[in-house]
């Protein structure tokens, strides 16, 4: 099974179209104060399903120190596709989690409780300078 995960400012999906539409792409947030609560939107792309499914997955957001911030709850996912096609899924989340201070983070998908791939993003105070 083969995963990526994005971060973008918002993602809508168009469900006559079946497809989604990402907004910004986020590498950096910055908060007004500290503690925060981030809001994220995330797009998970899963394919090559080695199994048909169902498989269960899960966002966690993870600090510096590994420690789990913000989570959504473990969703069900089914292959999306045709017999034609190469099986998976595209699926939109978003995560809501605690910063407490100005920091590398990250957001980690798991597929069936196995650890699918990470997201970084720097989150800093709005008016601090970093060189």
């Amino acid at each position: 099974m083969i995963t990526s995960l994005i971060v973008c400012e918002a993602i809508r999906f168009d469900p006559e179209k079946r497809s989604h539409y990402l907004g910004k792409v986020l590498n950096e947030q910055e908060v007004v104060t500290f503690p925060a609560i981030l809001e994220l939107h995330a797009l998970a792309k899963i394919f090559d399903f080695k199994e048909e499914g169902p498989h269960e997955i899960e966002l966690q957001f993870m600090d510096d120190q590994q420690r789990i911030k913000g989570s959504i709850e473990k969703r069900t996912v089914h292959n999306q596709r045709s017999a034609e096609k190469i099986s998976g899924v595209d699926i939109n989340f978003v995560v809501k989690a605690l910063v407490v201070k100005q920091s590398n983070y990250r957001l980690r998908l798991y597929i069936d409780g196995q650890h699918g791939c990470d997201y970084p993003i720097h989150v800093r105070k709005a008016d601090s300078k970093e060189e």
